[in-house]
C-alpha cells in the first residue's frame, strides 16, 4: 500500500516538475520574443525562438500568384521602361517593401531580374533571328547596342556577337549548342 502511494507521489512529482519546466520555457520564450520580436535583418530573415532554440526564418516573400503576375508583366513590358513603383502597385505594396519581398522571393533585386530577363530575351533573339544587335537591343528594352553588349558581357561572360558566332559554329559543326 505504501509502495503504491510512494510511486503515485513520485509520478505526481515528475508531472509537476515537467509542467513547471514547460511553463518556465514558455516564460523564457515570451521574454526573448519581447526582446527580439520580429526584428528582421538585412537579408529579410527574422529571429524566432522555437523548441529547437533561436532560428532565422524567411519573412516577407511574395505569394506565388504575385510572382506569376510580376513575371507576366515584366515579360509583356520588356521592350519599354519597367519601374519598381509600377511593379509594386501591381501587388499593392510600397516600393520599399516590394523590393525587400521581391529579393526574398526571387533571390535578386527587381532591377537585376529585369536585366537578366532582357538578356535572356536577347539570347533567344540571337538564336532565332538574323536581326542586327542594335535592333535586338531595342526589342529587349535596352537603349542601344553598347548597353546590350555591356550587360550581355556582364551576365554571359562574352559579348553577344562572339556568343552568336560561337553558337553558329557549334550548330554548323554538329556540336550541341551551349
Amino acid at each position: 500500500m505504501n509502495r503504491s502511494r510512494a510511486s503515485s507521489l513520485q509520478a505526481s512529482e515528475r508531472t509537476l516538475h515537467a509542467e513547471y519546466e514547460c511553463e518556465r520555457q514558455s516564460v523564457q520564450h515570451v521574454a526573448i520574443s519581447l526582446c527580439i520580436g520580429s526584428r528582421a535583418d538585412r537579408t529579410g530573415r527574422s529571429l524566432t525562438l522555437t523548441s529547437r532554440g533561436l532560428q532565422r526564418q524567411q519573412v516577407g516573400k511574395l505569394s506565388p500568384g504575385h510572382r506569376r503576375i510580376l513575371r507576366v508583366h515584366i515579360e509583356a513590358n520588356l521592350p519599354g521602361p519597367i519601374r519598381i513603383s509600377d511593379l509594386a502597385q501591381l501587388v499593392r505594396l510600397s516600393a520599399a517593401h516590394f523590393s525587400r519581398a521581391f529579393r526574398a522571393s526571387f533571390g535578386e533585386s527587381p532591377r537585376q531580374f529585369v536585366i537578366r530577363t532582357r538578356i535572356e530575351r536577347a539570347q533567344a533573339l540571337i538564336l532565332t533571328s538574323g536581326a542586327p544587335l542594335s535592333q535586338m537591343a531595342l526589342d529587349c528594352g535596352l537603349c542601344d547596342q553598347p548597353h546590350l553588349t555591356a550587360q550581355f558581357r556582364r551576365l554571359v561572360g562574352e559579348p553577344p556577337a562572339s556568343w552568336r558566332r560561337k553558337i553558329q559554329l557549334q550548330s554548323v559543326g554538329g556540336q550541341p549548342a551551349a
